[in-house]
C-alpha cells in the first residue's frame, strides 16, 4: 500500500505539469461568467485568482452596476494567443465587443484584463463613459497596483484596482453624470468661457497682423505669388474657426474674400518717387536677357517690367518662380536652371553596409551636365520589445453553479482606457 501511495504521488507531479499547462485564449474561448447567472462577472479560468477574491469582485461588481449603472467585467487569463494578437490591448478590446459589456444605449462598460504570462494588464472603457474614465484616470489607477503586480501579488492588486475604480465613480458628480447623463454645474465653466473668447480675440490680433503682411506683399510682386503666400494663413485660420467659431469665423470669410481680390502694390521710381507702370509682357521680354528668359520660361523665377509715367525710367523686378524649388544655381552659368533629370542606384544599401546612388543634372540654360554619387545611409531594423514571461502558478477556487444564466448589456468599446506591462 505504501508503495501504490508513492506511485501515484509520483505520477500525479508528472501528469500535473501537463494538465496544468496554459491556454492559449482567443476572445471566443474565454470563459463568459455570465453563462453562471446575471451576477457573475469575473472569468478567471486559470485560477490565477483565489476563489474568494471571484466572490468578493462579483459583490463589488454587482453593487457597482446597481448603483452607477457600469457594468464591469474582471478577466484573469494565463496567456493569449500571441500569433493573433501582438499586444493584449487588442485582445482585450476584441473580448470586450465580443461579449457586449456595458449598457447598449449608454455604452457604460467596463473590463479590467490580466495576461499573467505575458504580465500586462489592461483597462477597456466604454465609448459613453470614456469621459469620465479618462486614459489619464485608467493609467493613474493602473499605475497604484504596479507594485503589487511586480510581486504577482495578483489577487490584491486586482482588488485595488477594482476599489479605485469604484470609489471614483461613486464620487457624487461621477455617479450624477453616469446616472442621468449630465454633470452637475461647475464655477469653472464661467472662466473656461472667458478664456475661451480671449484666447480667440487673441489669435484674430495674431491673424489681422499676418494678414496686412502677408495680403500687401512687397512692391512689384505679382498678384499670383501674394495669394500662394497667403495660403498657409487662409488654411491655419479655417482650421482655427472650427474651435473658434464666434471670434474667428466672420474673419476668416473675410481673409477668403481678400485674398481672392488681392491688389498688386506698385514699385516707387528710384529717381522721382512716382509709382510706377506695370508693362505689357512683349516689353517686359524685350528688357530681359537670355538667362533671364530661359528661368522665365521654366518658371524658376518670375518677372515683372516697370516703367515711370514721369522720368521714363524702366525697372525689371525679379520675384520667386512657381517652380523655383524644383532647379538650383548652375555652377557654370549661373542661372537658376539647374536641375536634377535622373538618378539611379549603383549599390543597394543593406542593414550591414550603405550604398551608393549617381544623380545626373542638367542645366536648361546652358546644357551644362554632372554625374554625382551620393552615398546613401544603412538600412534600419524596426524592433518590437515583447513583454517577458514568467510561469503561471496554481490557485484554487472556481464559479458557484446557478441556476440560470445572464448576458452582457450589448456595450461596445472603441479602444479608451490604459493598459501597462509589469
Amino acid at each position: 500500500m505504501k508503495k501504490l501511495s508513492q506511485f501515484i504521488t509520483l505520477l500525479s507531479l508528472i501528469l500535473l505539469p501537463i494538465y496544468a499547462q496554459a491556454v492559449d485564449y482567443m476572445p471566443q474561448t474565454v470563459p463568459n461568467p455570465k453563462t453562471y447567472g446575471q451576477d457573475f462577472y469575473v472569468s478567471n479560468p486559470d485560477r490565477v485568482l483565489f476563489n474568494v477574491t471571484d466572490t468578493l469582485l462579483n459583490q463589488k461588481l454587482k453593487e457597482l452596476q446597481l448603483n452607477t449603472g457600469v457594468e464591469m467585467a474582471v478577466v484573469a487569463i494565463d496567456g493569449y494567443n500571441e500569433n493573433k494578437y501582438l499586444i493584449a490591448r487588442d485582445f482585450a478590446i476584441d473580448l470586450f465587443n465580443y461579449w457586449g459589456i456595458g449598457d447598449k444605449d449608454k455604452n457604460t462598460g467596463l473590463l479590467l484584463f490580466l495576461a499573467q504570462r505575458s504580465r500586462e494588464i489592461e483597462i477597456i472603457t466604454g465609448s459613453g463613459i470614456e469621459g469620465i474614465m479618462t486614459d489619464a484616470v485608467c493609467g493613474k489607477i493602473l499605475d497604484d497596483a504596479i507594485p503589487l503586480l511586480r510581486v504577482d501579488n495578483f489577487d490584491s492588486a486586482i482588488q485595488w484596482i477594482t476599489g479605485d475604480i469604484y470609489n471614483y465613480l461613486m464620487e457624487p458628480d461621477n455617479r450624477m453624470e453616469l446616472l442621468s447623463g449630465k454633470r452637475p454645474a461647475n464655477p469653472q465653466d464661467a472662466q473656461d468661457t472667458a478664456n475661451y473668447f480671449i484666447i480667440g480675440f487673441l489669435l484674430m490680433i495674431v491673424f489681422a497682423f499676418i494678414a496686412y503682411k502677408r495680403l500687401n506683399g512687397k512692391p512689384g510682386q505679382p498678384k499670383e505669388e501674394i495669394q500662394k503666400l497667403a495660403q498657409p494663413a487662409q488654411t491655419s485660420l479655417g482650421c482655427l474657426a472650427f474651435i473658434f467659431p464666434i471670434p474667428l469665423l466672420f474673419f476668416y470669410l473675410y481673409y477668403r474674400y481678400a485674398r481672392k481680390h488681392v491688389k498688386m502694390t506698385p514699385p516707387k521710381c528710384e529717381k522721382c518717387g512716382h509709382d510706377m507702370d506695370m508693362l505689357p509682357e512683349e516689353q517686359m521680354l524685350a528688357m530681359m536677357d537670355k538667362t533671364q528668359q530661359v528661368e522665365n520660361e521654366i518658371q524658376s523665377r518670375s518677372f515683372s517690367a516697370w516703367r515711370c509715367p514721369d522720368c521714363g525710367e524702366e525697372q525689371l523686378l525679379i520675384n520667386k518662380g512657381d517652380k523655383g524649388k524644383v532647379y538650383g544655381i548652375c555652377p557654370t552659368c549661373g542661372a537658376k536652371a539647374y536641375k536634377l533629370t535622373a538618378q539611379k542606384v549603383l549599390i543597394a544599401p543593406t542593414y550591414t553596409h550603405g550604398g551608393e546612388r549617381e544623380e545626373a543634372y542638367l542645366c536648361a540654360c546652358c546644357g551644362h551636365e554632372e554625374l554625382k554619387k551620393v552615398n546613401l545611409p544603412i538600412k534600419q531594423r524596426s524592433s518590437y520589445s515583447s513583454g517577458s514571461s514568467s510561469s503561471s502558478s496554481y490557485r484554487g477556487g472556481g464559479y458557484g453553479r446557478s441556476s440560470s444564466s445572464g448576458s452582457w448589456g450589448g456595450g461596445h468599446s472603441s479602444g479608451g482606457g490604459a493598459g501597462r506591462r509589469f
